[in-house]
């Protein structure tokens, strides 16, 4: 049993008040079969699905886990593309109260190795390749070497009849299992509402990786209060631009579910790409990051789309400027929300699409329904409005702790339930609140996020490098770039094109630098410490001041 805070008078609490539904994942897809059998619910790169042909494979999945010895409480790793079997395999898993834990489908063994070790996952489902990359190899070699992985999903299927513990998921979603189970049978596998659906890792470079744990009354909970907000129906079309192996995909899927309404993803982002699929599929409504509205309004051939079913643009993960959000809503025709959030918690605050423009445009909004937020200072006591603040939550939304990890339990989770975002904000006098940026050392670039250490220590073993810092650059489209503080060696010059080479092929693209600043020296405080937030003062200043020379 994984230990987790959810205590009776959470319980107690939330169920009498009307907060938490009592609902399940496998309940939301079971409502929407019996109500919308006949209707699109998801279209991916590939194909569509309906609600009754969902619910269908979702079945036929569940069966196969269970075939396979999966039980209640495993943990059950995603690698997977944006695609329907990924979501199908999120709500198989939880059928039978096994845990999903989502990973990225760029990572390769140097980021899989540790996540691996610490959640020991029975089971991953993986493409059998994409975007040039076989996984199969790679897990064939990581399941020899960990006893706990057994089984092996593979998407798009296995060359021959499947291994033994390798198995094809296209294989098992055509296979009529339910034929040989008595009617009813998954019906009594279903976890109750307040037992554990999730475990969302985040990977740390200085310490374990968190996994935010979440029943499925946290979660569902958390997914309704913020879309509500958008005045969502069974007739709208979401164009998610998110991974699914995020937290916002997946808030995103599970609040399509609980409406009946329809989604379509993209397992290759391009703005132009995702301008078509929103004249053709008739999608009303847009799910991203800044990136992807920066991209999709420089599309080459903007004015040619027909954007008329649109009426929202919802974004979460990263900053949307001021500027951005009025083109956003001047070129698209529609409405933006923006929305401040965490996987602890989901949705925090939110603007409404009824706010006047100041609001709307310049803000993350105010608390979503039932959850508190305030800004506090470093004895803990609230601040006033117009002063940065930590940022702190609580309510039905909040997760039930860290995955085996008391430590930061313990540290970001008062007695009083309290959850410490660790992102600065000010509120103003009417409750709205911007915010002012981080507490720890985590750069957000297009929603993902960056951890300096991991590419500090990488760097610090170029031979021409004295001292290395990284902080983050402030960047209209991508809310924040890597930039990298460096310090040559005597009688040494370091360029930008040095780094860069010497990062290629040692870390993922997306953390490589897209700025060098090479230093005399860097802000300390007496006991020789950088001082970071001066670091990027200096770094922001320059910037500042280079625009105004252009």
């Amino acid at each position: 049993m994984i230990k987790n805070n959810l205590s009776r008078d959470r319980i107690g609490k939330y169920t009498r008040d009307g907060t938490w539904l009592g609902l399940t994942l496998p309940s939301l897809v079971d409502r929407a079969a019996e109500t919308f059998p006949n209707k699109i619910f998801m279209t991916d790169s590939k194909r569509k699905v309906t609600y009754k042909e969902f619910d269908l494979i979702t079945r036929r999945l569940a069966l196969g886990l269970n075939r396979m010895g999966v039980k209640k409480g495993d943990l059950v790793g995603i690698q997977l593309p944006d695609r329907i079997e990924y979501f199908a395999m999120v709500v198989a898993a939880a059928r039978i109260g096994a845990l999903y834990v989502p990973f990225n489908h760029q990572f390769r063994e140097g980021d899989l190795v540790p996540l691996l070790e610490f959640c020991k996952p029975i089971l991953m489902t993986i493409p059998l390749e994409f975007r040039n990359f076989d996984y199969l190899p790679l897990y064939r070699d990581l399941r020899s070497r960990f006893s706990w992985l057994k089984y092996i999903l593979v998407s798009d299927g296995v060359s021959k009849e499947d291994e033994d513990g390798i198995v094809s998921i296209e294989r098992m979603m055509e296979t009529p299992l339910e034929k040989e189970y008595p009617d009813g049978y998954l019906e009594k596998l279903i976890p109750d509402p307040n037992d554990l659906c999730f475990i969302l890792l985040t990977s740390g470079t200085t310490d374990i990786p968190k996994g935010v744990m979440h029943t499925h009354n946290t979660w569902i909970c958390g997914c309704l209060n913020q879309w509500a907000q958008l005045a969502i129906r069974p007739d709208d079309v979401l164009l998610n631009l998110y991974p699914m192996f995020g937290t916002s995909a997946q808030v995103h899927m599970t609040a399509i579910l609980f409406h009946r309404a329809s989604v379509v993803t993209m397992d290759r982002f391009r703005g132009e790409d995702a301008l078509k699929l929103v004249e053709k599929e008739q999608v009303t409504i847009i799910g991203g990051v800044a990136a992807h509205l920066i991209d999709m309004l420089n599309a080459p051939n903007f004015n040619k789309y027909d954007l008329g079913s649109l009426r929202v643009v919802y974004s979460v993960g990263g900053p949307v400027t001021s500027a951005l959000a009025r083109q956003v809503e001047e070129r698209m025709k529609c409405r933006i929300s923006l929305l401040w959030g965490s996987s602890e918690a989901t949705g925090h605050t939110q603007t409404l699409l009824t706010d006047p423009d100041a609001i709307r445009l310049g803000t993350v909004g105010r608390p979503v329904p039932y959850m508190e937020v305030k800004a506090i200072d470093g004895e803990g006591r609230e601040v006033p409005p117009g002063k940065a603040g930590e940022l702190v939550v609580r309510g039905p939304n909040n997760f039930v702790g860290y995955y085996n990890n008391p430590k930061l339990n313990q540290e970001t989770i008062d007695k009083d339930g309290w959850f410490r975002t660790g992102d600065m904000g000010i509120f103003d006098r009417k409750g709205n609140l911007t915010i002012a940026g981080r507490v720890k050392d985590m750069i957000l670039r297009g929603g993902e996020n960056i951890y300096c250490r991991e590419i500090e220590e990488l760097l610090a073993k170029h031979p021409k490098v004295k001292d290395i810092a990284i902080v983050g650059a402030p960047d209209e489209r991508l809310g924040e770039i890597v930039c990298a503080c460096v310090i040559a060696k005597p009688g040494e010059i370091v360029t930008f094109k040095e780094i860069i080479s010497f990062l290629k092929g040692r870390i993922e693209i997306h953390k490589i630098p897209e700025r060098v600043e090479v230093m005399d020296a860097f802000p300390m405080t007496d006991a020789k410490k950088i001082i970071k937030a001066k670091l990027r003062e200096i770094v922001n200043n320059k910037i500042i001041k280079e625009k105004r020379l252009a």
